[in-house]
C-alpha cells in the first residue's frame, strides 16, 4: 500500500485549519475593538473627573443648578463626544450627579457613565 492521505483526511484537516483561522481572525477584531474603546476611555476619563469637580465647585458657589451646563459636545483628538448632565436631589443639601459621555464606535454608540454625590450648605459665603 502506498503512503498518502485520503480525501476524507484532507477535508478534515482543512476544516480544522479553517476553523482555527476564523477563531484567530475573530479574536483579533475583538481585541482591536476593546483597544479602541479603552483608547477613547483614557482620552476622556480625565475630562470626566475635571467636569465632576467643576460641577461640585459651581454648585457650592451658586447653590443651585441654574448656572451649570446640562450638556454639550467635546472634541478630543479630532473625535466628537457628546455629554449629558443629570442630577436628582436626595436630601435638602445632597444631590446625586450623573454625567454620561457618548461617542460613536463604528455603528454602535458607546456610553461612559460617572455618578457622584454633592453635599453643599445653602448659606455658603461667596
Amino acid at each position: 500500500m502506498k503512503g498518502g492521505f485520503t480525501l476524507i483526511e484532507l477535508m478534515v484537516s482543512v476544516s480544522i485549519l479553517s476553523l482555527g483561522i476564523v477563531l484567530i481572525y475573530q479574536s483579533f477584531f475583538t481585541i482591536l475593538n476593546y483597544f479602541n474603546y479603552y483608547l477613547h476611555y483614557l482620552d476622556v476619563y480625565p475630562w470626566l473627573n475635571e467636569k465632576i469637580w467643576q460641577i461640585k465647585e459651581d454648585l457650592n458657589r451658586n447653590g443651585n443648578f441654574d448656572f451649570i451646563e446640562k450638556g454639550g459636545f467635546l472634541e478630543i483628538n479630532k473625535r466628537i463626544y457628546r455629554w449629558n448632565l443629570d442630577f436628582s436631589p436626595i436630601d435638602k443639601n445632597l444631590y446625586a450627579i450623573y454625567l454620561t459621555l457618548f461617542w460613536q464606535e463604528g455603528k454602535r454608540e458607546i456610553r461612559l457613565f460617572r455618578k457622584t454625590y454633592v453635599f453643599y450648605r445653602e448659606n455658603n459665603p461667596a
